[in-house]
């Protein structure tokens, strides 16, 4: 599958988590190619009448979904629309970089890696938040914009702006 064809929306709501895939036509419209849903019960300790209540639980539930969704079309799900309407839930971009060691300059996924997990530990949040998702939206390669797909490239330094969901614990 051609990722760039495609557009993955995910939704959390009450009673439910659920993703779908649209493979954009050529005329411009979406034909839907993918869809799963996992309910959300009380037992799960995850959503409570439309709110989060345990950002780690709600984590796993749209990690399950999400990843459900990709085995199912063979396809690697790497940019997410989401939908979910809860004003204890903010944003917040965030930039980092790394610098590559050794004589391979060629980006390799655990350079990116390393990148977004760098990125992740050195986020600092507001003291009583919690951070749901860390999403990349853009990478630099030598300070260069380079798009969402970095692997491949060459370069000693790669960046990227992030952007930090967190939720009002």
């Amino acid at each position: 599958m051609e990722e760039e064809n495609y557009v993955v929306g995910l939704d959390i709501g009450a009673s439910k988590v659920s993703a779908a895939v649209g493979e954009i036509q050529s005329d411009g419209s979406l034909k839907i190619v993918g869809f799963h849903e996992k309910s959300v019960f009380p037992e799960d300790e995850a959503i409570k009448n439309g709110e989060i209540e345990n950002a780690k639980r709600t984590t796993e539930l749209i990690d399950e979904v999400l990843q459900e969704l990709s085995d199912n079309l063979d396809f690697n799900l790497e940019s997410v629309n989401v939908n979910y309407a809860n004003p204890d839930i903010s944003g917040h971009s965030h930039k980092g970089k790394v610098t590559k060691s050794g004589d391979n300059k060629q980006i390799q996924q655990a350079d990116v890696d390393k990148l977004i997990n760098d990125v992740r530990v050195t986020f600092k949040t507001q003291p009583g938040r919690v951070v749901l998702h860390c999403m990349p939206q853009d990478f630099y390669v030598n300070d260069v914009k380079a798009g969402e797909k970095v692997v491949g490239k060459f370069g000693v330094q790669i960046g990227g702006d992030f952007l930090f969901s967190y939720l009002k614990k």
